[in-house]
């Protein structure tokens, strides 16, 4: 499924996004983490992942990060995001795997899914966001804004999982 998670910091929207795992007491729970003034001091901004065991006594990593890039220190590169150099996909255990569409203002847009849909799934959001980058670069037209209109469509598409006809659409794109 598709979700949007507002930033954890602003404490309005779909904040966080609950992931249980297979038995009680174990699940992922997904954060958007942004540099607000109710939340100025973050290592990195985007998608936190935790996950939590609440089987652990207290001290023994009841939660724990999964960073997205663990070697740099301190959770500088904790998150995921569709930001230049940022990791867009996680896979997660119990055969789930979660791809950052896009990220429009401090909104995130996640698509969860099986991991076994998660290539396809990134493939196109990755084309998708190509696109994107390449439009917002563009003065404004006729034919831009059918460009623009087709990105809107198949972004659409991919959030209900109509992942073959979003990369069509994408693929269909008139460029200006």
């Amino acid at each position: 499924r598709a979700v949007t998670l507002a930033p954890l910091g602003g404490g309005q929207g779909t904040l966080v996004l609950k992931i249980p795992g297979p038995w009680g007491g174990t699940y992922y729970l997904l954060e958007n983490r942004q540099t607000l003034p109710s939340d100025p001091l973050l290592p990195a901004q985007g998608l936190l992942v935790l996950y939590v065991d609440e089987s652990k006594h207290d001290g023994d990593g009841i939660v724990r990060i999964d960073p997205a890039n663990p070697q740099v220190p301190e959770f500088g590169a904790a998150t995921y995001g569709a930001g230049s150099g940022q990791a867009t996909s996680v896979s997660l255990m119990w055969d789930v795997a979660v791809e950052v569409l896009w990220q429009q203002g401090n909104d995130l847009t996640l698509l969860v899914t099986e991991s076994s849909h998660a290539p396809e799934v990134q493939a196109v959001a990755k084309r998708l966001r190509e696109i994107d980058g390449r439009l917002k670069s563009m003065p404004d037209s006729p034919a831009g804004s059918k460009a623009r209109a087709d990105l809107a469509a198949a972004k659409e598409l991919l959030l209900q999982m109509k992942v073959s006809e979003a990369r069509a659409k994408a693929e269909n794109t008139q460029w200006p």
